[in-house]
């Protein structure tokens, strides 16, 4: 084990794109150098079992000998090969496809991958990283020619050349035994070529579109991530949906989907708000992240290239949940937010808050800050009969919390704040209610001899609370996340329909209020198959609008 290792290129002609597979291990990757100075930049990356990287660099002169260094984080076994691409566009050396790079982060034999493209005159590379080296017998991928390495196999780089576009291409390398995996498919794209992404003709993305959709970011799940970059973004632009919600990773597969998101769906074209979340930060930081942490993510994200074209940033996700730890163990449990200050998470947000808020304006002053990430607009339970019923909505514990962090002063580190809008009711065995705006929910506790109807609807309940947010804050509301599960064993009464009739009350819903900035349907679409809580206005097998996409749209065009 090392904490670096070496590799030399030699190339025959100039310009070319040299394109490096790395594996750390169970180590990150600290830096890429190599002795003729090129300069690296990092194209996918995968972090869920062993740390494997593609790197490329453009070589404008031939290299002779050129020492390539991965300096990896902590001593690992380090792998490394490389090839360099002649006649490739040094400019733009990739393939478009919004679904490259395609990365599997870890399975057994065989090694797979999958490749689409839009050029027609590509070279596709399949790299790999196999555990349990030596690789004594391994078939090459159909039509591919693997680049010889030092680790008998174990870190091959397979390519072949093509002159017609790929759809689905299924890369497949079996092995003599069962091994460990991971694996990268891309394409590099000739030079002089012509073909460009086709990008659809987008309508009515004006910049004061109001209405957006969430696309699920912590999820890891690659066949979900590679459908979503599938779908036609004028699906969405065309029919009103004009803004994006996602979050920001620093690195590991899905910082690569996020990336290919922006990409897919470009900020030319849609409008963004990106969420700076803990569940984030700890992906990289860990459960103890401090502020420190919190300053460095926020600041890496909002200089990343990926994210130049954003705009609009929002300070964690739904911060309230930390007012039930340990009990729910969410992302907002853990760091600087719940141990920072023993006891008193709203000074820890706050803190939070207003770090963000100078990085952001020292980097562009014109970006917008939202505070909260979603104070809830309803919570079921005990709610209905202590609070609700009595029209004290300034006396619950979330709006208790948000007077506190207001207290220290955050009207000055936020533009605007936002709220979510979800119905549900869960009851003590575990089962519950997502109810509709005209419906009166219900506190039903049968240990404690508890079953008590609202006095009002859960839309009168709604506009009560949000109406509270905004006199204590003065500031705008995103209305950022709402919906319905399409499916649900545990909730009764939610099905296609409901969701679908609760996408068309929403819009009228948010529209009353002069301070509200718009709203953000949850979510796109879900993994479609095996999803006990299954989402989205696309359906997740077919990839088209369903019925909660035509309720929802029909309001917004």
């Amino acid at each position: 084990m090392q904490s670096s290792a070496e590799i030399a290129i030699t190339t025959t002609n100039s310009p070319d794109v040299i394109v490096l597979d790395v594996d750390c291990a169970d180590s990150p990757l600290s830096s890429i150098t190599d002795s003729a100075g090129l300069t690296w930049h990092q194209r996918a990356e995968i972090s869920t079992y062993n740390y494997d990287y593609e790197y490329y660099a453009i070589a404008n002169q031939k290299l002779s000998s050129d020492i390539i260094t991965a300096t990896c984080s902590s001593p690992a076994y380090i792998q490394m090969t490389a090839i360099g691409i002649s006649n490739a566009n040094v400019t733009s050396p990739f393939d478009p496809n919004p679904s490259l790079p395609y990365a599997v982060p870890y399975d057994s034999s065989p090694m797979t991958g999958q490749i689409s493209t839009t050029d027609k005159d590509d070279m596709l590379l399949f790299l790999g990283n196999i555990a349990g080296s030596p690789v004594t017998q391994m078939t090459v991928a159909n039509g591919f020619t693997i680049v010889p390495d030092s680790y008998a196999n174990s870190n091959p780089l397979q390519y072949q050349i093509v002159n017609n576009t790929e759809s689905n291409l299924r890369l497949s390398s079996q092995f003599s035994t069962s091994l460990d995996w991971e694996s990268i498919s891309d394409a590099v794209v000739q030079a002089g070529s012509s073909s460009t992404e086709n990008i659809p003709s987008y309508q009515n993305c004006s910049t004061e579109g109001d209405y957006g959709v969430n696309i699920p970011w912590a999820t890891d799940n690659v066949l979900l991530q590679y459908d979503i970059l599938q779908v036609n973004p004028a699906v969405l632009s065309n029919n009103g949906i004009c803004w994006i919600r996602i979050g920001a990773y620093l690195n590991g597969t899905q910082a690569t989907f996020v990336k290919s998101v922006l990409q897919h769906y470009p900020t030319s074209q849609f409008h963004y708000i990106v969420n700076l979340d803990p569940q984030m930060l700890m992906a990289t930081y860990g459960e103890n992240w401090t502020l420190a942490d919190w300053n460095a993510y926020v600041t890496e994200i909002v200089d990343n290239q990926t994210y130049s074209g954003v705009h609009v940033w929002e300070i964690d996700n739904e911060v309230d949940r930390v007012l039930w730890c340990p009990q729910e163990l969410s992302s907002n449990c853990y760091g600087y937010l719940y141990n920072g200050n023993p006891g008193n998470p709203a000074l820890s947000y706050y803190n939070m808050l207003k770090d963000a808020y100078e990085i952001i304006k020292a980097h562009n002053s014109s970006d917008t800050v939202i505070a909260f990430g979603g104070l809830p607009a309803f919570v079921g339970g005990d709610y209905i009969n202590s609070y609700y019923n009595t029209n004290n909505y300034t006396a619950t514990p979330v709006y208790q919390f948000a007077q506190q962090v207001w207290s220290y002063g955050a009207s000055q580190y936020c533009d605007a704040i936002s709220v979510h809008l979800y119905t549900q009711t869960t009851f003590p065995n575990g089962t519950g209610v997502w109810y509709l705006m005209n419906e009166y929910p219900k506190d039903i506790d049968p240990t404690y001899g508890i079953n008590v109807t609202s006095n009002k609807p859960v839309s009168a309940i709604m506009a009560n609370v949000t109406e509270s947010y905004e006199a204590l804050t003065g500031k705008p509301i995103w209305f950022d996340e709402f919906g319905m599960p399409l499916s649900d064993p545990n909730y009764s009464t939610d099905n296609m329909q409901e969701a679908s009739t609760y996408a068309s009350e929403v819009v009228p819903f948010v529209s009353q209020f002069s301070f509200s900035k718009g709203a953000f349907v949850w979510d796109l679409f879900g993994t479609g198959q095996g999803d006990p809580s299954t989402w989205g206005i696309l359906n997740g097998t077919t990839l088209q609008p369903n019925q909660e996409f035509s309720a929802y749209t029909a309001l917004i065009k």
